[in-house]
């Protein structure tokens, strides 16, 4: 993941062990309530630190 504040879709998907495609589902059926932020036209960045409240928010699992 590196230093950077931010993390990809990539990077989300592969912290939660699950496909970009199964995150892509979290997100369009509102399991995954993060909101990103867009550079550059279509590009989504996380900030790292709603990622881990959201995972620590979920601790006791999530259906993937």
């Amino acid at each position: 993941m590196g230093k950077s504040s931010y993390m990809t879709r990539g990077e989300v998907a592969a912290l939660l062990h699950v496909s970009e495609s199964t995150f892509d589902r979290m997100r369009s059926d509102g399991r995954w309530d993060v909101e990103p932020a867009m550079w550059g036209g279509l590009r989504l960045y996380y900030l790292k630190s709603d990622v881990l409240e959201w995972m620590r928010r979920h601790r006791h699992g999530y259906q993937a």
